[in-house]
């Protein structure tokens, strides 16, 4: 019982931290560039702590079967990648597009990985939802200045 306390804490912390940075990122976005870029960058940090959080949950609701809850567990690691090398594209080779690019290494990763380990067990891998999380993230991205997911991200914009 201890132990499923600890693991619900440690998730609700990381969930805690990502909503504060998310607001945070928010703020300062609407105080120097306005609302309509404020809402465009949600789509960049909010999709990932959502799925961060569908990933964790599906990892502990599967921690009796260790090969699923592994999967699951490390799934939430390739959501950290993405922002990081994104970063590092931006900031040490000067490459504005770090995101696109990033999120392309990041998706081809997993598809790889989802390839492998489905052909290994001969079913479908967990690596599938977490790559097609992936996928839908991109594709926010790419709709972060249309007038649909600015519709989208005024209301989510509310909880900030």
């Amino acid at each position: 019982m201890e132990q499923r306390l600890l693991n619900i804490w440690h998730g609700n912390g990381v969930l805690l931290s990502l909503y504060l940075a998310n607001r945070d990122q928010y703020n300062s976005v609407s105080a120097h560039e306005g609302q309509t870029a404020a809402i465009a960058g949600v789509a960049l940090t909010l999709p990932e702590a959502v799925f961060f959080a569908a990933l964790y949950s599906l990892a502990i609701f599967y921690r009796h079967r260790p090969e699923l809850h592994m999967r699951f567990m490390c799934s939430t690691a390739f959501l950290l990648i993405n922002p990081a090398l994104g970063r590092m594209f931006r900031t040490y080779f000067g490459f504005t597009p770090g995101f696109a690019i990033s999120s392309l290494i990041v998706l081809a990763l997993v598809g790889v990985i989802m390839i492998v380990d489905s052909s290994r067990t001969k079913r479908i891998s967990p690596f599938t939802l977490v790559f097609s999380l992936l996928l839908l993230h991109r594709i926010i991205w790419q709709l972060r200045d249309t007038p649909f997911w600015q519709a989208i991200g005024s209301v989510i914009a509310k909880i900030f």
